[in-house]
C-alpha cells in the first residue's frame, strides 16, 4: 500500500501479477498508477524505458503464442517507434489479484 496525494493505492508487483517472477526494486524500479473501474492500483516494474504515444489504428491482435495465462492481462499490442508493444488492461490486472 502507498499513499498517494490522499488516496491510498494498492500496490502490486507487476512481474508476479504476469507470471515473470518477482521484480526486484532496484533504483530503476518504478510505479506505474493505472485506473480500472474507479479504483487506482500501483504497479511495481523494474524499469521503463520510454513512454510512447500510439494511434487507435496501430492496434494489433495478440500472438497467438503469447502464453493465454498472460494473454488475459493484455488488450492487443501496438508498434510504435520500431518496437511492438503489449498494451495492458487494467480491469483483468485488477481482476486476477482478487481470488
Amino acid at each position: 500500500m502507498i499513499n498517494l496525494r490522499g488516496k491510498i493505492i494498492t500496490l502490486l508487483d507487476a512481474g508476479m501479477v504476469l507470471g515473470f517472477g518477482k521484480t526486484t526494486a532496484t533504483r530503476d524500479s518504478r510505479i506505474i498508477i493505472v485506473e480500472a473501474k474507479n479504483e487506482f492500483l500501483g504497479l511495481l516494474v523494474d524499469r521503463v524505458g520510454e513512454v510512447l504515444e500510439v494511434e487507435p489504428n496501430q492496434r494489433e491482435p495478440l500472438p497467438v503464442n503469447m502464453p493465454a495465462e498472460q494473454a488475459r492481462f493484455f488488450h492487443h499490442v501496438c508498434r510504435a517507434g520500431g518496437k511492438v508493444l503489449a498494451v495492458l488492461n487494467p480491469t483483468e490486472v485488477l481482476a486476477g489479484n482478487r481470488a
